[in-house]
């Protein structure tokens, strides 16, 4: 929410129900009004507790009491033109149904219409279109201006940007800005979280404005309707709002993440390696009577492919993340002699002897346990195929 008072200007800025104020000129607060609720917009107030779970969206404010110039917009970065599309938006004063664009000479409910390079406070001009805003200043209970706009779908890296300023005007101008949104389920949401510490503003000569720069990155994948809204928080004849340039801007160079084909996504080995038919010299008692480590090895039939796991001394387990496939299992322990090691192998039996190896099937997202590799050749002099060790995989 973005608060502007002229001649004493006083500039807030709300996001998430949490209120950042920005004091020029001494002046007293004024309660703001809250809008009555109806079947089509909600009731809005400063302290609504936000549903959403999202991370918060914290808005980047700059002040600058300076002439506004706004550079040459591309329009490759606009994903969404809130000009554009002011008329395909529902209007309302949370109360009643605002027509678009409406009437200047009749604006006790509210106005919404199209201004051509407006001029702000401080008596300059912006060349820029801009959504002129002004909330209902009538006597029933009837409070601010909301915009509901069609839906549209967030992608990473979008932000919401706009110039938020007071058309000039003999009336004082005291109003609040808001940004909200309806998911696709249609329930209402303000931004979460709250905002940046205050931006100071030390000018009474008029011609202050808030560029707002709002991150969308907690709305990514997510089709919503933006809300945007005015409320009056002073004189009721006055606050003629300016949304100057409101759009969504997106990277037009953005490429989003491709998703992993389900056939793709890796699964799990996992077992361990029975050490009680080893070679003796493996499992010595004086040394290492749960077995020295050795090397398991996966190797992938499919495309030939293979990785490799170290157990310890005192945990023979293995688990090893592989892509989905037909996979040999097997381990190499450290050899004697000229013999520079020696293999067991899992041969989906156990006890085993001299058995050919067996595949394990791992399916995409799968979780393949209780993998034994206990079938040690060396022990039967068994002749059954084991790959070789390639060289560059370490033994432990």
């Amino acid at each position: 929410m973005t608060k502007f008072n002229n001649g004493s200007l006083e500039v807030k800025l709300v996001v998430g129900g949490v209120i950042i104020a920005i004091l020029a000129a001494g002046c007293s607060l004024m309660g703001a009004p809250t809008p009555v609720a109806s079947t089509e917009l909600p009731t809005l107030s400063a302290s609504q507790t936000p549903s959403m779970t999202p991370e918060s969206l914290p808005p980047t404010a700059t002040d600058s009491p300076e002439p506004l110039i706004l550079s040459p917009l591309d329009p490759a970065t606009v994903a969404f033109d809130f000009i554009a599309l002011r008329c395909e938006a529902q209007w309302s004063n949370s109360g009643e149904h605002l027509s678009c664009p409406g009437d200047l000479n009749d604006v006790a409910s509210g106005y919404v219409g199209l201004e051509i390079d407006p001029m702000l406070e401080g008596n300059f001009t912006v060349s820029a279109e801009a959504l002129l805003t002004i909330p209902a200043n009538n006597s029933n209970s009837y409070g601010g201006i909301f915009g509901r706009f069609p839906a549209f779908t967030v992608q990473h890296g979008d932000s919401l940007r706009a110039v938020l300023a007071c058309q000039q005007d003999e009336e004082p101008c005291d109003v609040s800005f808001d940004v909200m949104y309806f998911d696709s389920t249609g329930e209402f949401h303000e931004f979460p979280g709250s905002g940046p510490p205050p931006y100071d503003v030390d000018d009474t000569s008029g011609g202050n404005h808030i560029i707002l720069d709002l991150p969308l990155d907690a709305l990514a994948d997510q089709t919503v309707e933006f809300l945007l809204g005015v409320r009056d928080e002073g004189d009721a004849t006055g606050g003629r709002a300016l949304w100057i340039r409101p759009y969504i801007w997106r990277d037009p160079d953005y490429v989003p993440p491709t998703s992993t084909p389900e056939s793709k996504i890796p699964g799990v080995i996992s077992g361990w390696v029975d050490m009680a038919a080893a070679p003796p010299y493996m499992k010595d008692p004086m040394i290492n009577p749960q077995g020295i480590p050795v090397v398991v090895m996966f190797f992938n039939q499919d495309d030939y492919t293979w990785w490799w796991f170290h157990t310890t001394a005192t945990h023979p387990n293995y688990q090893m993340t592989v892509p989905p496939g037909d996979y040999l299992v097997v381990a190499y322990g450290r050899g004697v002699g000229d013999v520079p090691y020696v293999t067991a192998g899992y041969t989906g039996m156990n006890p085993s002897c001299g058995q050919a190896l067996a595949l394990v099937n791992v399916p995409p997202n799968g979780f393949v346990e209780g993998i034994v590799i206990a079938d040690w050749n060396w022990n039967c002099g068994g002749t059954a195929y084991r790959p070789p060790k390639p060289d560059e995989v370490p033994l432990p």
